[in-house]
């Protein structure tokens, strides 16, 4: 879920000559997003990553119809960037520790 709306945040500021910069509430939820990912650091979690979906009204929503791969692993994240006249990126990185099986439901 947060790396859904981190894309979409970035995504308003991949370009500045469009103007297209992050509202104050935009802002706030990227900063928010950030803390609750860094507070996840170093606990082991369960992880999937689907293939397949569909897509409804701009909204894609994954299925998993063509595999789902789970693996238990750590994430870590950084912002990087930020610059002057730069846009800052966030950096979220997961380190598997388990092996990546094909899901039973898949």
């Amino acid at each position: 879920m947060y790396i859904l709306l981190l894309k979409a945040l970035l995504k308003k500021t991949k370009d500045l000559e469009d103007s297209a910069y992050l509202t104050d509430a935009e802002k706030t939820a990227l900063a928010g997003a950030e803390s609750k990912l860094k507070a996840m650091e170093g606990t082991e979690m369960d992880f999937a990553v689907w293939l397949g979906g569909t897509v409804s009204g701009g909204t894609a929503t994954p299925t998993g119809s063509d595999g789902k791969f789970e693996f238990k692993g750590q994430l870590s994240v950084y912002i990087n960037g930020g610059g002057v006249n730069e846009v800052v990126n966030m950096t979220v990185s997961i380190a598997a520790s388990t092996p990546i099986t094909l899901g039973a439901d898949a």
